[in-house]
């Protein structure tokens, strides 16, 4: 693996994340203005039965094709074909489960009286699981560079789209609506650059090979959104979606910052590690590499937000938002070791075709996150 790859790779990859990422706290000042704290409680509980039905749908397939080492081009472009197929297959079905038990299913997350909501909002799994293989061959190829100019324009979707409409109607109907726009744009804008173009074919026997790694990268996937959403299953039955509101908003705001920098890093880390899992010194060096630049930054901001936790609060939520002033300072302080920890550590084994050692990361790291909700 050439190193000037890997250097060009994580500088287009820094720069996409970092202008894509501008936009985000620019909509949720103004959004912070426009809506309650419990239309976010809302879509923080609606958001939580969309990802978890991702996992499902995307079955591990888009670490797969990072991760493997395919004998030639022609096993690479039946594998991804095969995923695609099954991603979509998959999203469609979950998406008519979701519509035909919505109530059901609303009512189960805590957010009872919505299920057209999530009926609505769930049109974007089959989106995701269209988009997600073209980018995971883009990651996989090292093109960061051709995907900046469509991260960008990503990016500027809500700001076009979900601030129009949370002015008009001041209720949750802006974010999905919003979500949706983004995601349609991702979908279209990743076939027409992507060089690889889906065609009908299907191997049952390239489905049941993918599958052996794929399905550990799910159960692995499955656990870190338990870790992302483990206090909205045991605190939001305890609050109401005001009180929610309040809360998730407040760890949701800041914690963008401090993965910031991992989020910069992560996608060229796991595809060099990918293919560096054969030169265990090489490998070795890389991450830790890596991981040194990461735990500086991100150390100094987990402190600065801490500290400045007053000042963080007005200016990226405003006056109304000072009450959680305290929970943004320290959740933003202690994510830094999520950071650091588990979400570099699990990266680095499932690069290196282990993704049973990062489940085992994943879960130690849940369990403490129960302890501590508990």
């Amino acid at each position: 693996m050439d190193k000037r790859i890997i250097a060009q790779s994580t500088k287009w990859s820094a720069i996409t994340e970092l202008l894509s990422k501008i936009m985000t706290p620019l909509v949720n000042i103004v959004l912070a203005r426009l809506l309650t704290p419990d239309v976010f409680g809302v879509i923080a509980t609606l958001t939580m039965v969309i990802t978890f039905a991702e996992i499902f749908t995307d079955a591990g397939f888009q670490k797969y094709l990072i991760q493997h080492e395919f004998s030639d081009g022609q096993e690479l472009e039946r594998a991804t074909t095969v995923a695609f197929w099954t991603n979509l297959g998959f999203s469609l079905a979950v998406w008519l489960l979701i519509v035909l038990f919505r109530d059901y299913i609303a009512a189960f997350a805590g957010s009872e009286g919505y299920g057209l909501e999530i009926a609505v909002l769930s049109a974007q799994i089959p989106l995701v699981a269209v988009s997600s293989i073209q980018t995971a061959l883009m990651r996989r190829n090292f093109n960061f560079k051709e995907l900046l100019p469509l991260r960008v324009l990503v990016s500027l979707v809500p700001l076009v789209v979900t601030i129009p409409i949370a002015y008009v109607t001041r209720n949750c109907w802006a974010l999905i609506v919003g979500s949706i726009a983004k995601e349609i744009v991702n979908a279209i804008l990743l076939t027409i650059k992507s060089s690889w173009k889906p065609r009908v074919f299907y191997n049952l026997k390239i489905l049941k090979s993918m599958l052996g790694v794929s399905l550990l990268l799910m159960l692995d996937a499955l656990i870190i959104w338990l870790t992302s959403y483990m206090d909205t299953l045991l605190v939001g039955r305890q609050l109401d979606s005001y009180q929610f509101g309040l809360y998730k908003t407040g760890a949701t705001t800041v914690s963008p910052y401090i993965s910031l920098i991992y989020t910069m890093l992560a996608p060229v880390l796991f595809a060099g590690l990918s293919r560096l899992q054969n030169n265990r010194n090489e490998r070795d060096k890389l991450f830790l590499d890596y991981q040194r630049v990461a735990s500086f930054v991100v150390v100094l901001i987990g402190i600065a937000v801490l500290q400045y936790r007053d000042l963080v609060t007005k200016i990226l939520l405003g006056e109304q938002w000072m009450a959680i002033a305290p929970l943004v300072g320290y959740i933003g302080f202690t994510h830094t070791l999520c950071v650091l920890v588990p979400q570099f550590n699990s990266d680095f084994f499932r690069a290196a075709g282990k993704p049973q050692v990062a489940f085992a990361v994943q879960g130690c790291y849940l369990l403490v996150i129960i302890i501590a909700l508990t």
